[in-house]
């Protein structure tokens, strides 16, 4: 697996609505106006995602680039050519879509007033810059009354491919020392020992990543029953009593696959927790008391 980065490129276009035209030729006086200009960024999310990783693939493709077998693309950066005189809100707007919390649709929307003058016995017309590219919308500040032509212009990302969730290996301990650096970690920095107060072995978790989409989770399913399921490694190691299982899920009809992994646990029954994790397993002590722990999970889209 690769955490290498690539360079690709996305194009965009640049017009002009119209958004003021007074026309003052046969008037001797002076015409002062205010004008409301609303400014708009938005990203539909799944439109962007979708355009974002076939256009990327195409493009290293294209460069011979030996990328990630079934790899999805997340962008790190992302600039327009400098010749290119642009709004502050397209930047912007740009660099939401290689925010680590992008992962839904985005919408800002603002409003000024500008004071407009037209003298007399003359027209003017005033101009709105609007920047789109695949699943982004944005008009911005920028206005003027003798615009350019429309232009295309380059978005030049940073990509990585998204490392996902494959599945769990389960490792025993006999002492704290024993815990496996990469396990999973408990949300609030709390024991990540599941049999934390119920004696047994010492037990971590600790995930199986790959970059190869197919491949990737959808959920963890709990088993938690009275005899043991050969070959599955018991959560419950030397407790004593039912034996508790998780089980990857990979389904290939589910776009959502899981990038990160955390245990929760509560002195409460927990229904929801916080973002990014979506997704939940039931509870993992269920039945035996004191904790209630759970594995929950953040997930992405793959296209």
């Amino acid at each position: 697996m690769s955490d290498e980065t690539y360079q690709a490129t996305v194009d965009g276009t640049v017009s002009w609505d119209l958004i003021f035209d007074y026309d003052n030729s046969t008037n001797s006086g002076t015409i002062r106006e205010s004008v409301t200009i609303t400014t708009t960024e938005s990203i539909e999310f799944t439109a962007f995602e979708q355009t974002f990783n076939e256009t990327i693939r195409k493009e290293l493709e294209k460069e011979h680039v030996g990328t990630e077998v079934g790899a999805s693309y997340e962008g790190i950066s992302a600039k327009v050519d400098a010749s290119i005189d642009i709004s502050s809100e397209v930047s912007d707007t740009l660099q939401e879509t290689t925010s680590t919390t992008f992962k839904s649709n985005y919408s800002k929307t603002t409003t000024y007033l500008r004071d407009i003058t037209v003298g007399p016995y003359s027209k003017l017309a005033l101009y709105q810059q609007r920047f789109q590219s695949p699943g982004i919308n944005v008009l911005g500040s920028a206005v003027s009354t003798n615009p350019p032509p429309t232009q295309t212009v380059t978005i030049q990302y940073t990509v990585r491919p998204i490392r996902f969730v494959k599945d769990i290996e389960v490792h025993y301990g006999d002492h704290p020392s024993d815990a496996p650096a990469n396990r999973v970690l408990e949300f609030s920095g709390g024991n990540d020992d599941i049999n934390d107060g119920y004696g047994g072995k010492y037990v971590w978790i600790v995930p199986i990543f790959t970059f190869n989409a197919a491949e990737a989770a959808t959920r963890f399913d709990l088993f938690i029953q009275k005899d043991a399921h050969s070959g599955w490694f018991d959560l419950a190691k030397g407790a004593g009593g039912d034996y508790r299982y998780l089980e990857a899920v990979a389904d290939a009809n589910n776009s959502l696959k899981l990038t990160e992994l955390k245990l929760y646990r509560s002195n409460n029954a927990v229904g929801s927790f916080p973002l990014p994790y979506i997704g939940h397993t039931g509870d993992i002590n269920a039945n035996r008391k004191k904790t209630y722990l759970y594995l929950i999970w953040a997930a992405v889209n793959a296209f």
